[in-house]
């Protein structure tokens, strides 16, 4: 038996020499870069979470140190991060303060709601585009690839001024704003539905179905993993976005955008290092899970969705 396993291991090396040569050194090679990044992040991860479990004074005199003592581990940090940290601003001359809870409650609505508005928009905008023939179609698609090239800051005053003359900066209603179906979202969407058989569409009207009936009954449900991958995958980004709460909702601070503006002036608030840590490990934690669970649906769905395209 012993032999046989070796004989085996000795083929299998075998044959994956006789691979990479086949697939070149250079591109195998290449496959270093990503997994020494990801080191590196795991690093700065590792990294994060001792010094959330640091205690202030031995953190103050071993800030080099990679670990902890686990004498001055501190994990009353996370009780503090949410006690402690608050976020004031002057909104027009009205002082503000928002608790820790009232930012998660922020981050949950905005999530949420933007994620909502953005899936909707996508899904309807991309399965007209894909299975509707009119005229303009292929206009659509090209303004909607054209318009993925413009830089993002390129059109952030143009944006800002619109939404503000509509009435919806620094209001919930900024949500309505979060309703348009383009970007990389639409792409795979669209690739999707595009390659669907047309043979569910057609015995579908051949039983009397509408348009609509088709879409809701036969043609949305095929779509439901794609679906579910890219929401989860928006609700991460809009979770972690600081810079759309902190243009356009500044009444309505998130953890991502308070944790932001605070990190420039947490000792003047009072703020330690490792509590700022704490409330930032605390900040990811939910978005961290939720791609953990679904790591493998995303990963296999969107690459199915954009291969077909």
């Amino acid at each position: 038996m012993a032999s046989e396993k070796k004989t085996r291991d000795q083929s299998r090396l075998r044959n994956r020499w006789i691979e990479l040569k086949k697939n070149g050194l250079f591109f195998n090679l290449l496959g270093l870069i990503p997994l020494l990044w990801g080191i590196a992040l795991t690093f700065l991860i590792i990294w994060g979470i001792n010094v959330s479990l640091a205690n202030e004074d031995w953190y103050l005199r071993h800030m080099n140190s990679f670990f902890t003592d686990w004498k001055f581990l501190d994990f009353s940090n996370y009780v503090k991060a949410m006690e402690q940290f608050t976020f004031e601003s002057y909104q027009n001359g009205v002082y503000m303060e928002t608790n820790y809870f009232q930012l998660i409650f922020n981050s949950i609505w905005f999530s949420v709601g933007t994620t909502v508005m953005k899936m909707l928009s996508t899904i309807f905008f991309a399965y007209a585009v894909a299975r509707f023939e009119f005229p303009g179609r292929r206009l659509l698609y090209g303004f909607v690839v054209l318009q993925m090239m413009i830089p993002i800051y390129g059109q952030t005053a143009a944006n800002y001024e619109l939404l503000y003359s509509l009435g919806l900066v620094d209001t919930p209603g900024f949500l309505l704003a979060q309703g348009a179906g383009h970007g990389m979202y639409f792409l795979i969407t669209y690739s999707f539905f595009r390659n669907l058989p047309s043979g569910y569409e057609e015995a579908a009207r051949i039983d009397g179905a509408g348009p609509f009936r088709i879409f809701w009954q036969v043609m949305l449900p095929q779509a439901k993993p794609i679906t579910l991958s890219l929401g989860i995958m928006q609700f991460i980004s809009a979770w972690n976005s600081y810079d759309v709460p902190l243009l356009y909702l500044p009444s309505f601070p998130t953890l991502s955008s308070a944790l932001y503006m605070y990190k420039d002036n947490m000792f003047q608030l009072g703020l330690t290092t490792p509590t700022y840590f704490a409330g930032m490990f605390i900040s990811v934690l939910p978005v961290a899970v939720l791609f953990i669970i679904f790591n493998k649906q995303i990963m296999e769905n969107v690459s199915i969705g954009g291969l077909k395209g």
